[in-house]
């Protein structure tokens, strides 16, 4: 997108996961685990190993984190770009998927479907693309 329509800056990274399926003890020690990984300490302390940002807005203000973005200025235009950060679709081969959406969207556009007919055959369409996904993990698609 252009910055004259608006700034934007993508950021990617992963999430943090805790399976339905667990048990109550380990949903609550993945809890616990997350909640120690995220910490403005512990994630500082990785951004400033990794080399990647911090996913806790939190560890920019730490002591520590200051310090090494004053050592290292090159490290401040991505943490500069996160006020301009937005979301943005990813998913197993999101670009395939994305673009059955995309393709559904010209469609009702053009008048060549109804909404309803164009988003279903995009559903379906993901999720015939994302199926071998769905098959090696435990995620499961409606039948």
């Amino acid at each position: 997108v252009p910055a004259a329509m608006y700034p934007a800056a993508p950021v990617t990274g992963a999430s943090f996961v805790i399976p339905k399926s667990n048990t109550p003890e380990r949903q609550a020690a993945a809890w616990a685990l997350i909640k120690y990984l995220s910490s403005p300490e512990i994630a500082g302390g990785w951004a400033r190993g990794s080399g990647y940002l911090a996913p806790s807005p939190a560890a920019y203000e730490q002591p520590a984190m200051k310090e090494y973005l004053a050592q290292h200025p090159d490290a401040k235009p991505s943490v500069e770009q996160l006020a301009y950060a937005r979301g943005w679709f990813s998913s197993f081969r999101s670009t395939t998927v994305r673009m059955a959406l995309e393709d559904g969207v010209q469609a009702v556009i053009s008048g060549k479907a109804t909404p309803q007919a164009a988003m279903q055959k995009a559903q379906s369409e993901a999720e015939s693309l994302m199926r071998p996904y769905v098959e090696r993990t435990a995620l499961k698609l409606p039948d």
